[in-house]
């Protein structure tokens, strides 16, 4: 599985920005209730017991940048909030590192929306699951020619991690 996902992420051809959304990098996490912490826990528990490196530490996130919800033009951007989680290790350079982006959506049928959208994008994800009624969790991989040997153990990592999730399917 760990090849599989390699090779999906080194054969990704995803541009070396992200394109739609704006870079929130060095951002602290922002304050949030108990039900949006509970909304992201077993992603949080599933990469802490992967030990994969995230930037620039253990638990680390930034949150998504904001939109304002259902107004939103692409469906993609109508999540409620969300988590950027960056991939290390932290030695290489950021623009070699990837991002595994986790979104919350208001119901199972805005998440769908919001999946399809994000399959007709360019640049889009790498890799794309749905986790549970509300979550839909991609995987994002900048620079596939430069990547790092150790780069790419850590995404062989994470998308085992996020794939064995309970009610986690990949999207294609």
């Amino acid at each position: 599985m760990r090849i599989m996902a390699a090779a999906l992420m080194g054969s990704a051809l995803v541009l070396a920005a992200c394109g739609d959304e704006p870079s929130t990098s060095d951002a602290a996490p922002a304050a949030e209730g108990p039900e949006v912490a509970a909304a992201y826990q077993e992603v949080d528990e599933a990469l802490a017991e992967s030990e994969a490196p995230l930037c620039p530490g253990p638990g680390a996130f930034r949150p998504a940048p904001a939109t304002d919800g259902s107004n939103a033009g692409a469906p993609h951007f109508r999540y409620t909030d969300g988590r950027i989680y960056e991939l290390g290790p932290c030695e290489i350079p950021a623009e070699q590192r990837g991002e595994l982006r986790v979104y919350r959506y208001e119901d199972t049928a805005q998440r769908g929306q919001a999946a399809a959208s994000s399959l007709d994008r360019n640049p889009r994800p790498a890799f794309m699951w749905t986790s549970g009624d509300r979550l839909l969790v991609e995987e994002w991989v900048f620079t596939p020619a430069e990547i790092d040997p150790a780069f790419d153990e850590v995404v062989g990592t994470v998308h085992d991690a996020v794939s064995a999730l309970p009610e986690t399917e990949g999207v294609s």
